[in-house]
């Protein structure tokens, strides 16, 4: 293909023809991912197959949720090559992630060529395509993620009972797949009741699917309660608040049992007994980790909402995008992975997008406008960023991987209206 054809594509092609260069695009990156990195087993990979075997004997395990837990089991039912049948599984996801990302793009971005390059930005950066070889939830979650939002933003503009099946049917995975996504059930259900009030179709009906996801989601936490003696979908929370607040020596140890304390104590060098924090965030129970938690989170509420606003603050300079991966070739694996970090956004830069964006937004509402599409994904990024910082303790750009793809679309919608002048009552969509 030649290079003035490809541009011709990029600026003026149909959707099939830039659909076409964006997947010779990804099969490039991905086979580049596949000859320089090797499957990447992380410490938490075994995790998922030993919640597996639970799952598919009628039992909830403590720290995993079920989709990836099944996933791994049934793959190891499979094949000995089991890992790889999940990588295949994670490079299908992918490369279908990559036409809906396109299509959603051009529900915000007006010319071609920038909804291109913001797809192939998401089809060639190996901080996305790189999660395929790493045994966690992160590369069907990013995948996911950008389907159930095509989905979602489709019935928000056309109102179709199908969009509405699927797009709470994708909830009801991303819920069991990573209970994070929590974040969205306020979201969706605002948005429904905006629907109700615009009086717009088979909107009661969207209600009850999520309604009835949000059912299947207490039944879990009341069949985990049962098993484990706390309403939640895992323990994984606990382990994570705990360790927030031992580091931020805000932890109350009052709740603790007997048995626990003396489990957890050590003599140090001046023989005075002391309490090994590590251990009670992993050797204490779900239910005392739940009242340690509640109980130091009463007695310090403020030091609290300081310690993540610390977070928030310090996390300004670090990078949203970076690759997880284990390099087969260390030259060419560290290049790649530094000239990724190299390229990426900063999290300040984030906050600056995502500023400008609420202010679009607001000057559209004033204008008596209602961008629902944009608000939607506004309030997708900022729930999911807000979830991610103040309920882990690390890895913050892995965890917030799945917004980061509307982040990108963010940024080239306001470029797009940077570009060409739009009248007042189009400022966004």
């Amino acid at each position: 293909m030649k290079a003035n054809s490809i541009l011709q594509i990029i600026k003026n092609g149909n959707q099939k023809e830039q659909l076409r260069l964006l997947y010779c695009i990804a099969l490039l990156n991905l086979t580049v991912i596949l000859l320089i990195f090797r499957i990447n087993w992380l410490i938490d990979s075994p995790t998922y197959y030993s919640a597996g075997t639970l799952f598919l004997h009628g039992q909830i395990d403590e720290v995993r949720t079920p989709v990836y837990s099944i996933i791994c089991a049934l793959a190891s039912c499979i094949s000995t090559y089991h890992v790889w049948v999940i990588v295949f599984l994670q490079c299908l996801l992918y490369l279908l992630s990559i036409a809906y990302l396109y299509k959603l793009s051009t529900f915000f971005i007006q010319k071609k060529h920038l909804q291109f390059i913001a797809t192939a930005v998401y089809a060639c950066l190996p901080c996305f395509s790189a999660w395929i070889l790493c045994i966690l939830t992160e590369s069907i979650a990013l995948s996911l993620a950008i389907i159930f939002t095509y989905y979602i933003l489709r019935y928000i503009r056309f109102s179709k009972i199908k969009d509405a099946v699927i797009s709470n049917t994708l909830f009801a995975v991303l819920l069991m797949l990573r209970p994070s996504f929590i974040f969205l059930l306020p979201i969706l259900i605002v948005l429904s009741l905006i629907l109700i009030i615009q009086k717009r179709k088979h909107c009661f009906i969207n209600l009850c699917g999520l309604l009835i996801v949000f059912g299947f989601y207490l039944s879990y936490c009341y069949t985990f309660k049962q098993q484990y003696g706390v309403f939640s979908t895992s323990s994984v929370g606990y382990v994570n608040q705990i360790e927030i607040l031992r580091r931020g020596q805000l932890l109350d140890y009052s709740e603790l049992n007997s048995s626990t304390l003396q489990t957890c104590s050590y003599i140090d060098s001046t023989g005075v007994q002391q309490l090994d924090s590590f251990k009670i965030r992993d050797l204490s129970t779900t239910i005392e980790k739940d009242r340690i938690f509640k109980s130091s989170l009463k007695n310090n509420q403020k030091e609290y909402v300081i310690l993540n606003l610390h977070k928030f603050i310090h996390l300004g300079s670090e990078p949203c995008f970076l690759v997880y991966a284990n390099s087969r070739i260390e030259v060419l694996g560290g290049l790649l992975i530094r000239s990724t970090k190299s390229l990426s956004i900063t999290f300040m830069m984030m906050y600056v997008i995502l500023i400008i964006y609420i202010f679009l937004l607001f000057k559209n509402i004033k204008q008596g406008n209602m961008p629902l599409l944009s608000a939607f994904l506004w309030l997708y990024i900022i729930g999911m960023f807000v979830t991610a910082i103040a309920g882990a303790q690390s890895d913050y750009s892995r965890l917030i991987l799945p917004c980061t793809p509307f982040i990108i679309i963010c940024f080239f919608q306001l470029w797009d209206k940077l570009i060409e002048f739009t009248p007042k009552d189009e400022v966004l969509e």
